[in-house]
Order: C-alpha cells, then sequence, then structure tokens
C-alpha cells in the first residue's frame, strides 16, 4: 500500500504543471504488447518549455485484452508517468525520448493452484513521433516496462489538444 501511495504522489507532483506554460492534450490509444496481446487506453500530456527545454509529461492508463486458455480469466492493467525530451523535426513533425513510471496491476483465475493477483512497480524507457496537424496530434510510440509489468508495448493514438496554460 506505501509502493502505491508513493506512486500516486510522484504521479501528481510530475502531471502538475505548476506555473509553467505549456498545452494540455487529452488522446485515445491501441496499445500492443509482448505477453498481454492488445489493448487500449487513454492518455494525458502536458507539454511545455519550462527553462528553455522542451518537455512534455505523459500519463496513460492503459488496459489489456489477453488471450487465455478455456475458463482461464486474465485482467491486467496498468498506470505510466512519463517524461520526455521533445525534439521538432519539422513544424508539424516532432519525435520524443524519455522514461518514468510504471504501475502494472494482474488478476488470474481459473487456474490450478487457485486465483491470483499482484501489483508492481516499474520503469519505463520510451521514444515516439508526434504529428500535429490543427488540434489533432496522431503519433506512434514504443516502450519497454522493466523491473514491474517487465514488456515491449507498441503504442498508436491520436491526442486533441484542450487547452494551454498562458
Amino acid at each position: 500500500m506505501r509502493k502505491l501511495l508513493l506512486f500516486a504522489c510522484l504521479a501528481g507532483l510530475a502531471i502538475a504543471p505548476g506555473t509553467a506554460l505549456g498545452q494540455i492534450s487529452v488522446g485515445g490509444q491501441v496499445v500492443l504488447s509482448e505477453d498481454f496481446d492488445f489493448g487500449v487506453g487513454g492518455r494525458l500530456t502536458w507539454q511545455g518549455t519550462p527553462v528553455g527545454t522542451p518537455v512534455a509529461v505523459i500519463g496513460s492508463f492503459d488496459t489489456y485484452f489477453p488471450k487465455t486458455d478455456p475458463g482461464v480469466s486474465i485482467d491486467y492493467w496498468e498506470f505510466n508517468v512519463n517524461l520526455a525530451y521533445v525534439a521538432a523535426m519539422t513544424p508539424e513533425l516532432s519525435g520524443y525520448v524519455g522514461g518514468g513510471l510504471n504501475y502494472a496491476d494482474i488478476s488470474i483465475s481459473g487456474v490450478p493452484g487457485g486465483n491470483r493477483s499482484g501489483a508492481e512497480i516499474g520503469f519505463n524507457v520510451m521514444g515516439g513521433l508526434r504529428y500535429r496537424k490543427d488540434i489533432f496530434v496522431p503519433f506512434a510510440e514504443g516502450k519497454f516496462t522493466f523491473e514491474g509489468g517487465e514488456q515491449w508495448v507498441l503504442t498508436l493514438g491520436v491526442d486533441i489538444i484542450v487547452g494551454s496554460l498562458d
């Protein structure tokens, strides 16, 4: 429980933009993972330029739909908070790299030996591309999580710019 509380506090500090200027966007995404197949989720992104360094804070929640044997049920979801360095390549296209925290939760039922569940905190290393066209920002992202819900994940989605902190 203390790990969850610590993670929630760090996530809140990372997402809270304070007095820095920037943009807020929300979006939906499809995730393809090495271990849990297909999932869907949402994200909240704050992108700004405090202290002259282009950064983005990306928070996401994904729930997965893994393939299982008949009679077996697996529920898996994760919450991520990442800090990314953003580099513009053209006025519309930018790339980003970064890392952050991952909270993964799993429940398995219908297996010999009884039901199992657990949660872990891990670390992400990620990078991606964003293409801004008006308020719509399609993106593609690759992420590896270690020490927690350890897996490779490919994310495709669209953010919508909903506001500015000027």
